[in-house]
């Protein structure tokens, strides 16, 4: 053994420097299509979503009176399930109920509740939604309910401020857990749909305290998906950019570029259910990530605030 060394490679610092970047870009490009990969393969093989929940099987929807709670009820109902309809409006949901149930031959159960009250009445809505769900079958929820204004930080009132921090936060929040105690005992595969927002995965001016509560709700979907992954639970942030809702006509945001209808949120996120724990949607919300991530931060910035800016001008 004497004598014996160890050989080294001299490589010229270009060629160190070639590789490294190279491995970087194939670990990056892995990255990119491992999802895709996954998506088309459990597409290929997945059945009807009614079959894999369970035929029979509930769902339950809050915001469901308009907007994109409206779009996942008739979705869900088209796929078969019966549905929880939550919303503070009580007329509105027995009407759409009663049209649910006979176009679509399912049943259907109303709860009227103000989310304003979330947070104060946390216990109260818990122990309501347990007393009169507490016999079904419930297979999907889909947290849907939210609000939002365009509007610099210091100009929001406390009014507003609480109501964003009622609506877009506590839902989620209880609805999430009072699922988790019905899901985890199914056999059949159960989910759970969070609506975040695309705003959530950009800091945007004039929006900063609904891009934070979103953030919120994005943040704990993932979380929530990576410990409940060994069980029969699947959690899901929706990440959608603008619907035609009532929300974003009252922004004066109808004009915008790759807006959706509700029908094509619900749809687009209902083909995604079981393929990842996060997803734009639409491919037109995936098309606007994939815009972004391609401008700076900075630049993407400065459209919300010319927006909000022409928008203050032409009010009275």
């Amino acid at each position: 053994m004497e004598g014996f060394q160890v050989p080294v490679v001299q490589w010229p610092l270009p060629a160190v420097l070639a590789y490294f970047f190279i491995g970087v870009a194939l670990w990056s490009l892995l990255g990119r299509l491992y999802p895709v990969l996954r998506f088309l393969c459990k597409y290929r093989c997945q059945r009807s979503l009614i079959n894999r929940c369970g035929r029979g099987s509930w769902a339950v929807v809050t915001g469901a009176s308009y907007g994109i709670g409206l779009g996942f009820a008739q979705a869900l109902a088209t796929r078969g399930f019966n549905l929880v309809l939550i919303a503070r409006s009580e007329h509105t949901l027995k009407k759409l109920a009663s049209q649910l149930e006979a176009y679509y031959q399912i049943y259907t159960r109303v709860i009227v509740f103000d989310f304003t009250n979330a947070g104060s009445d946390y216990e109260g809505f818990y122990e309501s939604l347990t007393r009169q769900v507490g016999d079904l079958d419930v297979s999907f929820v889909v947290n849907n309910v939210g609000w939002g204004v365009d509007s610099f930080f210091e100009k929001l009132d406390l009014a507003a401020v609480t109501k964003m921090l009622e609506l877009n936060i506590w839902p989620g929040l209880v609805l999430s857990r009072w699922a988790l105690t019905c899901m985890e005992k199914r056999a059949s595969r159960s989910v759970i749909l969070n609506l975040s927002s695309a705003a959530s995965l950009l800091p945007v001016p004039t929006a900063a305290l609904y891009s934070a509560t979103k953030k919120y709700i994005d943040f704990l979907s993932h979380s929530l998906s990576n410990e409940k992954c060994l069980h029969n639970v699947h959690i899901m942030s929706l990440r959608p950019g603008f619907v035609m809702t009532p929300m974003v006509e009252s922004n004066k945001l109808t004009e915008e570029m790759l807006m959706i209808s509700v029908e094509e949120c619900a749809e687009a996120a209902l083909e995604h259910v079981g393929t990842a724990p996060y997803t734009m949607g639409h491919w037109k919300h995936r098309l606007l990530r994939g815009l972004t991530l391609l401008l700076p931060e900075k630049v993407m910035a400065i459209v919300p605030l010319k927006r909000l800016r022409s928008v203050s001008r032409q009010l009275p």
